[in-house]
Parts: structure tokens; sequence; C-alpha cells
């Protein structure tokens, strides 16, 4: 399983390969520093050692790992990773709720998905539930997410430019379009609209790009607001390159608002376990 002293697992693993490993606060770029982030140095593929070979480590861009920090995710409580492709931040998710609780994970691409069962299992979670979304219809959640009034986190990591990536795939700027962004700026729009009523009042809605356009990422979630009274912007951040070794991360994180009268009912329908 991905360990709570995940750090040190992955020191013993990469220090078995002589790979001297730098690890701890990987921060800057406005980037925060999370338990588990470390650098592996050496010649040995990361996918070659033992320790990724059991599930203990997992390798993902540190812009990527920004996810937990503005998911917040808990032990016990309900998230929905809508946009899971092959699952790095669902793992990541998965081991900040330590295995407590259930993470919902959907792809509009089966074969993804599979890839993410995959990986899920070398690492020892079983609270994490597949499905195939494909983006539009509401999914007919289970009765628990229904009894708690939605889910604590729901996460958008949105299809997007890809130009936050770009320090490590320059020929992408060649394939982009200005009328490309009108068409991923929709979708990205409906998305949200397509989950708005996903979370339960007191949850978060959170939007993750790896795009630096202002298209894709200010302008969808100021369009989102402007229909959706219920939502207020909790946190807004651009991260990564050039500040950090990293790719380029757009986060936004939206409280959806307790009905009138409800008082501390959204709080107490994230508790438990």
């Amino acid at each position: 399983a991905l360990q709570e002293d995940w750090a040190a697992a992955g020191r013993t693993a990469v220090a078995a390969r002589g790979a001297g490993p730098r690890a701890g606060p990987l921060a800057g770029g406005g980037l925060g520093a999370h338990w588990g982030a470390m650098r592996a140095h050496g010649k040995t593929p990361v996918d070659h050692t033992e320790a990724w070979k059991r599930g203990a480590i997992e390798i993902q861009d540190r812009g990527s790992q920004e996810a937990g920090a503005v998911v917040e995710a808990k032990p016990g409580e309900a998230v929905w990773d809508a946009c899971a492709g092959f699952g790095g931040k669902t793992l990541q998710l998965a081991a900040m709720m330590r295995g407590k609780g259930a993470i919902h994970a959907s792809d509009r691409e089966e074969r993804r998905l599979l890839g993410l069962r995959e990986r899920a299992l070398r690492a020892g979670f079983s609270n994490v539930r597949l499905f195939v979304w494909d983006g539009i219809a509401k999914p007919d959640f289970p009765y628990e997410v229904k009894k708690r009034g939605g889910f604590d986190h729901v996460l958008i990591d949105a299809p997007c430019s890809g130009s936050g990536t770009w320090r490590r795939r320059p020929d992408g700027r060649l394939r982009g379009r200005p009328e490309s962004l009108v068409s991923m700026a929709a979708q990205q729009r409906a998305l949200l609209e397509a989950v708005a009523e996903a979370p339960r009042p007191g949850g978060s809605l959170c939007y993750l790009t790896c795009s630096v356009w202002v298209e894709e990422n200010e302008a969808v979630i100021a369009d989102f607001l402007a229909v959706h009274p219920e939502y207020r912007l909790d946190l807004e951040k651009m991260a990564g390159c050039p500040g950090a070794d990293s790719d380029s991360l757009y986060a936004a994180r939206l409280i959806r608002a307790a009905p009138p009268g409800a008082g501390g009912a959204a709080e107490a329908a994230g508790a438990g376990g």
C-alpha cells in the first residue's frame, strides 16, 4: 500500500539503488511542500524499483501533486475524481484518505480506468470505485453518497490545451490553434455544469487545468460563478513553471453554500467515517 510514511519508503527504495534522493519540501513556484513528495536521482528508472513494484511509491509531476493541497481530502470522506484518466491524482487522494471513506473515479475512456484499476490494486487501495462517465449525464451515485447530501469534494481535472506542459513538450506550441481554445473552454464549462449538484452543501468543487491561458482558467470559473450564486471562490492560484521545475497548474476551489436555514447541517454531513 501507499504507506503513511510514504517518503521514508521512497528513501529506502531509492537509496537501495544508489540514487541519492533528495526528499522533503519540494516547494517553490507557488507549490506547497506535501508529505511524501520527493525527487529521485540516479540512472535506474523508478518503476524498476521494488518500492514501485509493491505499490509503495508512484511517479507524478510535482505540479500535479498540488491537487492534494487543493482538494484536502480526509479519511472517511466521499470524493469524486470526475476526470480521473489513468489515476495519478486519484491515488494521491486515496493515500491522503488512508484507505478510509470512498473515492469514486470516472473517465469517458474505459482503457484509462483499466490502467487505474491496475495501479490501485498494486497500491493496495480497496476504496477506489471506478465507472465510465461521458461528462454529460449526472451519474446515479450509491445510497451512502446521497444520504450525506453529495460528495465532500469533487475534482475536475479538465481536458485542456496542455499549454502548462510546454516545458517538457515544446512541440505543443506548434499544434495549438487559437480557435481550439473556444471549443475547449466550452467543454470545460459543460463539465463544471454537469457536476454542479454533486458536492454536498459545504463541500468543495475543485477545478484544475495544466493550462496557462485565462480563457481556460479564470474566465471559465467566472462564467460558472455568474450562474451559480450558491458557490463562492475559496482559492485560486497558478503554480509551477517557471518558478518551479514542474508543469504549470491552474487551480480553483469553490465551496457550495448550505441552503438558507441549514445551520450546521453541512458540517455534520461530512462528519464520521
